[in-house]
């Protein structure tokens, strides 16, 4: 391999041919002279995730059979907001979480000679100059979201339908000295920035989510109150998480006119380790007792992100802008809003029409009828757009999308 100096021109990234940007053994030994060099940052597993997902996109856009020039230009200009979903799911497929975080490990090393190795990675990922905290989610869950508000007492399943695309959240139960505690579907807020975080925590370090200090930095970073109150409300909600089992229906027309259902059934965790104070899930660190500080507070819990699930998010991850989420927590249906449009404007290639009796059934389920929910969706697009320029509108009784210019995880998006 060319030393670093070569690696610093031109020169040696003319021969690189596709093969080569696919070969994890040429990519590795890139990675390791580009950080060597300076030419690559080397901070996290998720600098390993944007150098091969910016190969990804070289070999995909070069139209001039040179695909290892116009990669030395996207690592020279940093373009990690020209990264799409599908560029990453090509990287995501080829490099497992822990491969990533072994080879940034070892990068670490290898910058370090006097052996002063990283042992742990970022409980996030946070780069001040980039200006946003990226989660994960999966397109079924954008598309069929979690109820806005509790179900009624003893209802332990959620459906929700978008086309030809259904979603159904069945509640689970823990166990708490010898006694079965059911636990509640989740819904409100709370699962719909949870939920991106544990993905984005095991797509980027493996199935398991450590749920300690990783939440007190989480809520720190998202201007969540680090207060005892929020620690509770959030382990009872991601204890209703975990129990919970989803599954995902898509539905064909079959002969006769008779629908034909598709079903992948996948719990959300496979294994739950939580303090002995399971139903408030929190406990106090002995040094920081004595102190006013929220940030004494510890959640005692682990969770193992199921296969089946952690399959289904790896295969076809859909990047969110957390710092965004965190912002439009007072209104559930402003976050659907905010995650669907997340998916959605980044894909469209020309302007799109859908009409409002399409939606209401899929964000509006407590709005009666379809001219209240034209309402609220004017001021919840207002509102939505304040934290992200999305290139949305009204126009009658549609909404109208149009590709906007900038993903809301993108280094350009400041406004969150």
């Amino acid at each position: 391999m060319t030393s670093a100096s070569h690696l610093r021109s031109l020169r040696h990234f003319k021969d690189l041919r596709p093969a080569d940007l696919a070969n994890r053994k040429i990519l590795t030994e890139l990675y390791r002279e580009s950080a060597r060099a300076g030419i690559w940052p080397n901070r996290s597993a998720h600098d390993v995730l944007d150098f091969m997902s910016l190969a990804a996109k070289a070999v995909r856009d070069d139209t001039f059979g040179t695909p290892g020039v116009l990669f030395w230009h996207l690592l020279g200009t940093d373009a990690r907001d020209r990264i799409t979903g599908a560029h990453e799911k090509t990287a995501l497929m080829r490099w497992a979480s822990q491969e990533r975080h072994d080879l940034f490990e070892d990068v670490c090393g290898q910058n370090n000679p006097r052996g002063k190795v990283h042992t742990s990675v970022p409980a996030v990922t946070y780069d001040p100059d980039y200006e946003e905290l990226r989660g994960y989610h999966h397109s079924y869950l954008l598309q069929c979201p979690f109820p806005q508000k509790p179900l009624a007492a003893r209802t332990n399943i959620w459906r929700s339908r978008h086309g030809q695309r259904m979603m159904i959240v069945r509640s689970g139960f823990t166990v708490v000295d010898d006694s079965i505690v059911h636990r509640e579907v989740p819904c409100g807020s709370m699962p719909r920035i949870i939920l991106p975080y544990i993905f984005a925590q095991a797509i980027r370090y493996g199935r398991f989510v450590c749920m300690g200090r990783t939440l007190h930095e989480f809520m720190r970073q998202t201007g969540y109150s680090t207060g005892s109150k929020n620690y509770r409300s959030i382990s009872r909600q991601a204890l209703d998480l975990a129990c919970s089992t989803i599954s995902l229906h898509e539905i064909a027309d079959g002969r006769g006119g008779v629908d034909v259902y598709k079903t992948a059934t996948v719990p959300i965790a496979s294994k739950l380790e939580h303090g002995p104070m399971a139903p408030e899930g929190l406990t106090i660190s002995p040094e920081s007792a004595s102190t006013a500080d929220s940030a004494g507070w510890q959640w005692n819990s682990n969770i193992i992100i199921s296969e089946p699930l952690f399959d289904l998010i790896t295969e076809n991850p859909v990047p969110l802008n957390i710092r965004h989420l965190a912002r439009l927590t007072r209104s559930p249906r402003r976050m659907d809003l905010y995650s669907w449009l997340s998916y959605r404007t980044f894909y469209v290639s020309k302007t799109v029409h859908i009409p409002l009796a399409r939606l209401h059934p899929i964000f509006g389920t407590e709005i009666r009828c379809t001219r209240a929910f034209k309402y609220r969706i004017r001021k919840d697009l207002a509102a939505i757009c304040a934290v992200h320029p999305y290139n949305v509108g009204l126009d009658g009784n549609d909404l109208v999308i149009r590709k906007s210019k900038h993903h809301p995880c993108s280094r350009r998006s400041r406004s969150g």
